[in-house]
């Protein structure tokens, strides 16, 4: 199986919450609308995980705040929502099933959004840039061998980036605007220690 996610999937979520301006006002926009099951503790100490700094790499610096808390909104609603859930539904699938895991972040200039939710479907039916050949090539090799690698290209071609299954390495593959390249699945690990913790008072 391939599963993966835009880098920035939370910013289309979170763009039209405007009035959050405090960490207080998001702890309780999370805990009223979506994570009604959690204590305010629970979702306080997710929130505590998503600090609003530039150096921090829970808030990507791609994107820009519209309002005060958007940043950090959108990163938390992206993790949750999609990126570090796929991570925890690789780790329950069993090793028997060959699985790959991506991340796209080809579309980090646009202002606001970067690489949004859904920024990957004219990529995957259309030839829009070097991204979407990249990405289609894969899937039809897939689709083909259930291998995303098979006949792309040979081992010694070093332009061309070999997508390692992640029970075997747990690496994605970043599709960038014109290039591909590998990333370890261990980024945000404390946002993903304390999600599977709490994911029973978490649910939606």
């Amino acid at each position: 199986m391939i599963i993966g996610n835009q880098e920035n999937e939370g910013t289309m979520f979170g763009i039209f919450s405007y009035n959050l301006t405090t960490k207080a006002n998001t702890i309780s926009y999370l805990n009223d609308i979506f994570f009604r099951s959690a204590t305010r503790k629970q979702v306080s100490g997710l929130v505590d995980k998503y600090p609003r700094c530039s150096a921090c790499d829970t808030l990507n610096a791609t994107i820009s705040d519209t309002y005060p808390e958007f940043r950090r909104l959108a990163a938390i609603l992206g993790d949750y929502q999609f990126i570090l859930m796929s991570r925890i539904f690789l780790d329950y699938a069993p090793e028997s099933v060959p699985a790959w895991s991506y991340i796209a972040s080809y579309a980090q200039d646009t202002p606001i959004l970067g690489t949004w939710h859904t920024a990957d479907l004219p990529r995957m039916f259309y030839k829009t840039d070097e991204a979407s050949s990249g990405i289609q090539d894969r899937y039809i090799a897939f689709v083909n061998s259930l291998d995303p690698n098979d006949g792309l290209a040979d081992a010694a071609d070093d332009a061309f980036t070999r997508w390692p299954s992640w029970h075997d390495s747990r690496q994605l593959i970043d599709f960038r605007a014109n290039s591909t390249g590998l990333l370890d699945g261990d980024f945000r690990s404390n946002s993903f220690n304390y999600i599977r913790k709490n994911l029973e008072s978490f649910r939606v």
